[in-house]
């Protein structure tokens, strides 16, 4: 690697808490709720979750800098019922690679902090799990699914970092991030989509994001 590059480079690693839309998601669980002959409950249904990051940034000028960012993501669902002759459940898992560029203006900076305005796009490579399980008296039934999909996001927020020692700093950021969507299909075959209502399931990762992490530069 150039050494001009490392000197004005820097390593991110980071985690925190994140919402979910997943209203398409969201809807099909009602609809299998209604179908089914017995009262179910909801036990999960895409609640807030923990994701996990890693960036390598590179340093355009003192107040601008450009990101290759990766973050990880899963969230899940789960309805069912159990009683004394048996049991039922029908899981949904969602888990999310985001692969995109990150670009970065400093807006304050002094020697305690510094504050910085961002932006992110790339894309969001989708798994989604279906599995459902019937256990009543001697009668057992169980099937599982899984369906993918690409879709392109957008993020925007602000980000707080302190320095801690030499090239170390940590960080905080706040944002939102706004998920394209994209039809949820058997991997191989984009026509066998997930439906609801004959209307294609979409991909739901819109919603908030906050994390805590750490910062080092490389030279």
């Amino acid at each position: 690697m150039p050494l001009e590059l490392v000197s004005q480079s820097s390593i991110g690693l980071y985690g925190g808490l994140a919402t979910f839309s997943m209203d398409n998601l969201k809807e099909l669980n009602n609809q299998q709720t209604n179908s089914l002959p017995f009262d179910i409950v909801k036990v999960d249904n895409f609640n807030p979750g923990f994701y996990m990051g890693a960036s390598f940034n590179y340093s355009l000028s003192d107040n601008y800098l450009i990101g290759i960012q990766y973050q990880y993501t899963t969230t899940g669902s789960r309805i069912g019922q159990k009683d004394y002759s048996g049991f039922y459940y029908f899981d949904q898992i969602a888990s999310g690679h985001f692969i995109g560029i990150k670009p970065e203006t400093v807006i304050e900076r002094n020697s305690f902090f510094s504050v910085s305005l961002y932006l992110e796009t790339g894309a969001i490579f989708t798994k989604l799990k279906m599995k459902e399980k019937l256990e009543v008296y001697d009668i057992k039934q169980e099937s599982s699914e899984s369906f993918f999909a690409v879709s392109v996001p957008v993020s925007a927020g602000i980000k707080a970092s302190i320095p801690i020692i030499d090239k170390l700093s940590g960080t905080v950021s706040c944002g939102y991030l706004y998920d394209t969507g994209s039809k949820l299909h058997l991997k191989g075959n984009k026509y066998a989509v997930v439906a609801v209502n004959e209307i294609p399931v979409k991909t739901g990762w819109t919603g908030f994001r906050i994390n805590a992490g750490l910062t080092f530069k490389l030279k």
